[in-house]
């Protein structure tokens, strides 16, 4: 069992922060969130505020909810990482902000077969990785520093499925659901939480 912590932010700065006032109405496409990610994720004054790097647990908090997009920050402590998984039918990116994050992914959808080699790389500060519903991942510190991420989705998360091997494939074997925010953007709520991450 993994300990996740997980708070709701609702910062000023960040709501009128140039690049989300610059942002199109309605579902945006991969482009424009990498463009948005970057840019937060080189302003440290979005994101330093709040992120924290737990050596008991990952933790993340969403900085940004429209009804057609979120924004996350994520902090990781070495030797932090997820576990292969999806996110569902939504588009999104993610940009290093500090540190140096690996990756390990595939663009195939459904079942991959375990023996099949996933793709890995190393994002470090400015880096952006773009990504579909068909997207699998596992993304993870395995540096010996901290390291900090931006997470923009559009639409926002609603459901990641988790996956690992079944039957010589690699196989969703668990989803976790995402919620949006509290009715009352004026009221930041903090909930903690666990789940299996093996």
């Amino acid at each position: 069992m993994s300990t996740i912590t997980h708070i709701e932010i609702r910062d000023p700065y960040l709501i009128d922060h140039p690049a989300v006032q610059e942002l199109p109405e309605g579902p945006l496409d991969r482009d424009s969130l990498g463009r948005l990610a970057r840019e937060l994720a080189a302003d440290p004054r979005v994101w330093r505020p709040y992120v924290r790097h737990d050596p008991s647990g990952r933790w993340f908090a969403r900085l940004l909810w429209r009804p057609e997009l979120e924004v996350y920050v994520l902090g990781w402590a070495p030797g932090q990482e997820t576990t292969i998984h999806d996110h569902g039918e939504t588009a999104g990116v993610f940009c290093v902000a500090e540190g140096r994050l690996h990756e390990d992914h595939t663009r195939r959808a459904g079942r991959v077969p375990t023996g099949d080699r996933l793709l890995a790389r190393t994002l470090g500060p400015g880096d952006v990785a773009t990504f579909g519903p068909e997207y699998l991942h596992n993304l993870g510190n395995r540096e010996q520093g901290p390291a900090t991420s931006i997470h923009a989705y559009s639409p926002p998360l609603s459901v990641m499925r988790f996956y690992d091997d079944v039957d010589g494939t690699l196989g969703p074997v668990s989803e976790w659901r995402i919620e949006p925010p509290t009715a009352d953007p004026a009221l930041a709520t903090a909930t903690s939480g666990q789940r299996d991450t093996r």
